[in-house]
């Protein structure tokens, strides 16, 4: 299998962007990977061109609705379903391992196994059995698939990957929980919101708040509030119109009958 003629790195990137978008959405390209799951030789051969890479490697991102994990755990079951390869042929995982390019893809395959420890395992041992090749020509994967742990401490590496596998079952639950919750927190809002826009027109329409009955006489501590409302009210009335605000106008009141007690007492004298 060869990779299709005419394909563009304007293409590649359009399509990887596509994959954000949920599986309704983008059909076709759901589609399609099921079919490459059915055809894992032309997954391989697609990792290894630097274009079709990048496509792949959004595929197992975590930012990739378009393809349901299931279909992701079927791909790499499919490549490690292959026939046992020998020692002069290559398996479609170690074709990836090995390769420049299609390691990256591998790489993505491995991280999408996170939280399934049989599945590392089964990587990990067709690695293993690749481990001069690998190691020379593609140390930075052997690293970081920590295959010297696997290597030399097989117990520890499948305990680390069982605590991977409880830490993301315990994850996956919280954001599950916290989506479920997130209508209920914006119902609240906006119930919140209603109330306090409800108070807001009650207050300019002079009607009675919610939550207290028409009927019932207003209390001390409403009535005081009204008043405060009604003199900052005839404040602004007062400043619009050029004249005095009824505070100013109290204190000039007081300070000329105060001046006016002065002149009285100084006429008595």
């Amino acid at each position: 299998e060869k990779v299709p003629k005419g394909l563009s790195a304007a293409g590649c990137m359009l399509v990887s962007t596509l994959l954000r978008y949920d599986t309704v959405t983008v059909q076709p390209l759901a589609t399609g990977f099921a079919w490459l799951v059915k055809n894992p030789a032309t997954f391989v051969q697609l990792a290894k061109d630097r274009r079709c890479s990048r496509v792949l490697e959004a595929v197992f991102s975590s930012d990739c609705p378009a393809i349901v994990p299931g279909s992701r755990k079927k791909m790499i079951r499919a490549l490690l379903a292959d026939e046992k390869p020998g020692e002069i042929k290559l398996g479609y995982v170690e074709a990836l391992a090995l390769d420049s390019t299609a390691s990256w893809v591998f790489y993505a395959l491995w991280r999408e196994a996170t939280g399934e420890p049989k599945l590392k395992q089964q990587l990990a041992e067709r690695l293993l059995a690749r481990e001069d090749s690998i190691r020379v020509n593609n140390w930075a994967l052997w690293r970081k698939c920590s295959m010297h742990l696997f290597k030399t401490n097989p117990k520890q590496f499948m305990e680390a990957q069982e605590k991977q596998s409880k830490a993301k079952a315990l994850f996956s639950d919280l954001l599950q929980g916290a989506q479920a919750s997130k209508p209920e927190r914006i119902q609240k809002k906006k119930e919140g919101l209603q109330v306090g826009q409800d108070e807001v027109e009650a207050k300019l329409m002079g009607t009675a708040p919610v939550g207290r009955d028409p009927g019932a006489a207003p209390t001390a501590q409403q009535r005081e509030a009204a008043q405060g409302d009604e003199d900052a009210l005839q404040d602004v009335l007062a400043m619009i119109k050029g004249k005095k605000s009824k505070k100013e106008q109290k204190k000039a009141k007081r300070r000329a009958e105060d001046q006016g007690g002065d002149g009285k007492k100084a006429r008595t004298e």
